[in-house]
């Protein structure tokens, strides 16, 4: 079972299933843990539990939305080019009077707000252009709710290393890319490398007038990027980032989408 966003651990939310399942494995009780639907999941939005047979649910597919270098996520390829953004460790020093940086430290693409309910349920994709002036970097991803009065929701989110990019080319799925994390590779730098990053599986109902947004940072230390205050150590080298619009992100989807998402 999963609820909302796909990170909460199940010994915090799901005692009475938690409990149900270790008495039916440890104690050979018959628990009923095992009868009905294997998949149980909450949609937010909807705010009702459904069920599957399978996981991701018959009938998911993913929508493509191009990262435009105007900011837009949408589903026709926007304007061309790359956005930058800088990571600067948070223990590097800089003397009092140092201007700030010229450039931000994350990057956000928004979608149009929806014109009609779309279930996002399932596991996103995103395809990464990106090149670095460092031998490695961290990609922070997330995915996010914009309400109609702008409040912000975490949905889900990524966070690979570039070093640790490798696919497992024989067990990866299109929806589900695995990496051995079996060896380091350094990133050419001033390079275009895709990277291919797997967000955890969420389930929310985008509805009219909400929009979705995709945050990408190189450090989560910042307040408010890290969800559940899961935060990750920091690289110690200072980088500049470049996202090309030829990345995009693959939305899992079920049901139409067309005239939805623009």
């Amino acid at each position: 079972m999963m609820k909302r966003g796909g990170l909460s651990w199940p010994w915090e939310s799901q005692h009475v299933e938690a409990l149900a399942w270790y008495d039916h494995w440890l104690k050979r009780r018959d628990t009923g843990i095992l009868d009905g639907p294997p998949i149980r999941y909450w949609l937010a939005g909807a705010d009702e539990w459904r069920t599957a047979e399978r996981w991701p649910p018959p009938g998911m597919r993913q929508e493509a939305l191009h990262l435009g270098a105007d900011g837009r996520l949408a589903r026709q390829v926007g304007a061309t080019g790359g956005r930058d953004f800088l990571f600067v460790p948070p223990a590097l020093e800089r003397s009092p009077g140092a201007n700030r940086p010229a450039l931000r430290s994350a990057l956000a693409w928004d979608t149009g707000p929806f014109h009609a309910p779309c279930d996002v349920v399932g596991p996103a994709v995103l395809e990464l252009d990106a090149q670095t002036k460092a031998a490695d970097v961290d990609w922070i991803v997330k995915l996010q709710l914009v309400g109609p009065d702008g409040e912000v929701s975490d949905l889900t989110q990524g966070w690979p290393r570039a070093s640790h990019r490798a696919l497992d080319e024989e067990r990866s799925l299109p929806w589900r890319p695995l990496h051995p994390h079996d060896r380091t590779e350094p990133v050419p730098p001033r390079t275009t490398v895709r990277y291919v990053i797997g967000l955890v599986p969420t389930a929310q109902r985008v509805l009219p007038g909400h929009r979705l947004r995709l945050l990408i940072t190189s450090c989560d230390l910042d307040k408010g990027v890290a969800m559940l205050g899961f935060v990750h150590l920091p690289l110690g080298t200072p980088s500049r980032q470049t996202v090309r619009s030829s990345s995009r992100l693959l939305l899992p989807v079920i049901g139409e989408s067309r005239d939805k998402i623009r």
